[in-house]
């Protein structure tokens, strides 16, 4: 039985998931949900196990979105949740298991640590794929659906206006309008960037998408978006802080004032010696590089030459630690 310190979390937690998808949700918002969330491992459990339960019942509502109101006001997911969830989620489980018109997904394409790879699809699309990442495709008369199930993606997209093309991942969906775009997903939160032409990026399903439509962010060349759609969190569009979209491609490494934390998190796809931040005073410490995965040691020095870091080599990993 679920004690009363745990139903006033779980409560907690639901009252912090409907916050944080509510439209008018802002700067202050989201920095006090960070404080909470970070405070306590508990708080980040209970509002994870929400958001899986916000999601699966928000497809439920969806699903039913066009019925008159009266017809399925037992679907509401106000009256199911408040039920309890266990039977919140039994219930969308059962929804997703009786679905039909699933998408038919291709064999996985996957690339190996330090791979880069460049994929032909049948449609006449280009996919160059970073280290370590995962793709899966489901093309039919009406659509061309990829599914980018983790890593980092350049598309260069062919031309065909009967079937528009979609790349879903992680609860996300980017909608190509003609164009050349970069997907980074290696961590939880998914980065958009155009480098030619449009896309559409369409945030995380939020309850109530079924009545006021999808919430679409139009990206036009050199614009980029970030989005945590475990967070419910979407940045403002901005200009891109990659120069040069897809230079990995050629295992060129550039950023511009982007937090150390990313660029070691990248370049421990491609090298063979991982690197470690030791110390997290360090981790959002802004930098501007660019660089050839083989070139790493050297820029490493470059950065404890320069910034308040210092560097510890072994044989199994390269340490980074801070220092006055």
């Amino acid at each position: 039985m679920m004690s009363e310190q745990s139903s006033g979390l779980r409560s907690e937690a639901r009252d912090w998931v409907f916050r944080m998808a509510d439209a008018d949700v802002g700067p202050g918002d989201h920095a006090a949900f960070r404080v909470w969330y970070d405070s306590n491992h508990l708080n980040a459990a209970a509002y994870e196990a929400e958001l899986d339960v916000y999601y699966a019942l928000g497809a439920l509502e969806s699903r039913f979105a066009g019925e008159p109101r009266e017809e399925v006001r037992v679907w509401s997911w106000r009256t199911v949740w408040a039920g309890g969830l266990a039977i919140a989620a039994s219930i969308a489980l059962l929804f997703f298991l009786i679905q039909p018109g699933h998408p038919q997904w291709s064999p996985l394409i996957e690339t190996k640590h330090g791979e880069v790879r460049t994929v032909k699809l049948s449609d006449g699309s280009v996919v160059a794929l970073a280290p370590e990442s995962k793709l899966q495709t489901a093309f039919n008369d009406e659509e061309r659906r990829v599914r980018l199930a983790s890593g980092e993606a350049y598309f260069s997209v062919g031309q065909d206006t009967a079937r528009p093309f979609v790349v879903e991942t992680r609860g996300i969906d980017i909608r190509d309008i003609g164009t050349e775009f970069e997907i980074h997903a290696v961590r939880s939160a998914v980065r958009v960037t155009v480098a030619e032409g449009i896309v559409d990026v369409v945030e995380p399903w939020r309850i109530g998408n079924a009545i006021s439509g999808d919430r679409t962010h139009r990206l036009t060349v050199g614009r980029q978006i970030l989005v945590t759609p475990r967070l419910l969190a979407v940045d403002t569009v901005a200009m891109a802080a990659r120069p040069q979209p897809g230079a990995w491609r050629d295992k060129l490494l550039i950023y511009e004032n982007a937090t150390l934390d990313e660029i070691v998190s990248d370049t421990n796809r491609y090298v063979e010696t991982p690197i470690r931040i030791a110390d997290p005073n360090i981790a959002g410490l802004r930098v501007t590089a660019a660089y050839r995965p083989e070139q790493i040691n050297g820029m490493l020095s470059v950065l404890a030459a320069t910034m308040p870091i210092s560097v510890r080599r072994s044989d199994d990993e390269v340490l980074l630690v801070g220092r006055p």
